[in-house]
């Protein structure tokens, strides 16, 4: 299943997970959700060259998510951090971006993959 296939809309992100454990090697981000038709899982984000997390904290109540898309266009953001290291962008990346009720996360990676954790 696609990133975009996913039910998105009244997901709620319940935790975001950063492994760089072997940088260069293993630079992924772990995002589980539960969705609206009860079932959970973890979106993994694998070969993440940038991330944006911001996340809102103190808040009284749960993320929801208000939508989620594969981002075409470069963020000034991202150009500016690319630019500053002389890095290459790999045409074969996506800039995933999800925006809840509280939150906003871009992620910039080669691949993800859905792993149910429902059972």
């Amino acid at each position: 299943m696609s990133f975009e296939e996913l039910e998105w809309h009244d997901a709620v992100i319940k935790k975001a997970e950063i492994d760089r454990s072997d940088p260069g090697i293993i630079d992924s981000i772990a995002i589980e959700m539960d969705w609206p038709d009860e079932t959970k899982s973890r979106i993994l984000f694998e070969n993440v060259a940038w991330a944006s997390l911001n996340l809102y904290y103190y808040y009284l109540g749960k993320d929801y998510v208000l939508k989620a898309t594969v981002i075409e266009n470069i963020d000034e953001n991202v150009a500016q951090y690319f630019t500053k290291r002389t890095h290459q962008l790999d045409t074969m990346v996506n800039f995933y971006h999800i925006k809840s009720s509280i939150s906003e996360i871009t992620i910039l990676a080669k691949s993800i993959r859905v792993i149910s954790t429902t059972g």
